[in-house]
């Protein structure tokens, strides 16, 4: 407390332009001694977001610390964190992890994002399962973000939750899903990983930890991949496949990402509905084919702005006055926003704001509204322009509303190209492709080195390497 009242005082500076924010009456800094946790009736005030700025500055300065004290007796030293993603994904912001200030740290990005299926404690069917056969929001969403925040650094998850997690087993899983999970995540830019967990000792007994233990680890050793040996075999087959093809699989990994979501921190801390708002921006765009990144204050003043065409801002109401400085100047150095109309209103306090983006030396596209289905359509247009679209095209049907093939594509010499289609769809998905010029192209199936027509049917978590070329 004594740490937070110094930190409101540099923010701040006098007491009374606090009280002012906060609504109380101190008559001076050291009067300040909130009961930690806040009470959740703090949630949406400038108590609350002063409250967890500071944690997540608190905790960066520590393991900072620890980073330094590292490099200062060995400068060659790489480190890692452990960070885990879903506190990005999801809503809560007062846990004191700043995702972005913690990824920037480290030399190795580190993390131990799941996918999985049905929460073995949910009551029913969660959402996604109406579209998905898994969940994959977190694994995507914060391995694009990490990505975006350090695109040259080594990725290593060094406790892999696709296989279990301490609320998803399954004694029976299929292969494919094995195989669907780990290709997908590391399309997305996953290096290497200690999946979690094994159990086992080198002369195959269990451990002696999981012999008598209740909770925790105990319960974790039912349906692990020590219990399953198809899986095991599955996940070795997969990681062959994607060593023997790990050129290709770093082009995708590598590829540029031209579209990107404006991330606020004082966006986040206020609404505890933002993530989910900024993943109906980023799933109403994941199936087109076009790598997906993220932009914040830091990524705009401290990367190329080229290695992009567009940001989107959709239901970023909070923004502070450096964030929207950052898009300000973004513009005026020719930079293109797509803005909807609710977003950058309020300060971080949720006081309104006068100052309003212009388009400077950019372009400035205001919507009238916040559906993702214009925005995207914006978006579509804005890459169309730049010659910024896939140059393979994608059609699927897979009798639902919604989309399910995941797909990325690559140059790969002259008048060649790369593709990997991962199916995350709940149903099979009829596939068909050809070039954005509408012409014909022939397919060639990279895992097995077989023609195949250029269109298909791709199982519910079926994976694809192909080799597509316009055919003359």
């Amino acid at each position: 407390m004594s740490k937070f009242r110094t930190w409101l005082e540099t923010k701040h500076g006098t007491i009374a332009k606090l009280n002012a924010l906060w609504g109380t009456s101190y008559t001076a800094f050291s009067q300040i001694n909130l009961t930690i946790p806040l009470d959740l009736s703090y949630k949406n005030t400038p108590i609350w977001y002063d409250w967890s700025r500071f944690n997540m500055d608190r905790g960066t300065e520590w393991l900072t610390f620890l980073h330094d004290e590292v490099k200062k007796y060995d400068p060659a030293a790489r480190t890692q964190l452990k960070i885990m993603p879903d506190l990005f994904v999801e809503g809560a912001r007062d846990h004191g992890i700043d995702f972005e200030a913690l990824t920037e740290l480290t030399e190795m990005i580190g993390d131990d994002a799941k996918i999985r299926k049905r929460n073995m404690n949910s009551p029913g069917p969660e959402s996604w399962e109406s579209k998905y056969a898994y969940y994959w929001e977190e694994m995507a969403m914060s391995y694009d973000f990490m990505d975006s925040v350090s695109p040259n650094k080594p990725h290593f998850n060094s406790e892999v939750h696709l296989l279990s997690t301490t609320q998803y087993r399954d004694l029976y899983m299929k292969p494919e899903y094995v195989r669907s999970t780990y290709w997908q995540t590391t399309v997305h830019g996953l290096n290497g990983g200690l999946t979690w967990f094994w159990g086992r000792n080198p002369d195959g007994s269990i451990e002696e930890r999981l012999q008598n233990a209740s909770g925790g680890l105990g319960e974790s050793y039912a349906a692990s991949v020590a219990q399953q040996p198809q899986v095991a075999q599955e996940l070795t087959k997969t990681m062959m496949d994607l060593n023997a093809f790990s050129n290709e699989i770093v082009k995708f990994q590598r590829e540029r990402k031209p579209v990107r979501l404006f991330y606020s921190e004082a966006a986040a801390i206020n609404d505890s509905n933002y993530m989910s708002d900024q993943f109906d921006m980023y799933e109403s765009m994941y199936f087109s084919g076009v790598p997906l990144g993220f932009a914040t204050k830091n990524i705009i003043f401290k990367q190329p702005n080229s290695d992009w065409d567009v940001i989107v801002v959709r239901k970023t109401e909070e923004v502070t006055e450096a964030e929207i400085n950052a898009l300000q100047i973004y513009l005026n150095n020719g930079g293109t926003v797509i803005l909807d109309d609710v977003s950058l209103k309020f300060n971080e306090y949720k006081q309104p704001r006068a100052k309003t983006l212009s388009k400077g030396a950019g372009k400035l596209i205001k919507l009238m509204d916040n559906s993702v289905t214009n925005m995207a359509a914006k978006v579509t247009t804005e890459l169309k322009a730049r010659n910024h679209t896939p140059p393979v095209v994608l059609t699927e049907n897979n009798g639902l509303p919604s989309k399910g093939a995941f797909w990325r594509v690559v140059p790969n010499g002259s008048n060649t190209y790369l593709m990997t289609i991962v199916n995350v769809g709940k149903s099979s998905s009829a596939i068909s492709l050809k070039m954005a010029n509408n012409q014909s192209v022939t397919v060639k199936n990279m895992m097995t080195g077989q023609s195949m027509g250029s269109s298909f049917s791709l199982g519910s978590e079926g994976v694809l390497l192909l080799e597509v070329k316009p055919k003359l």
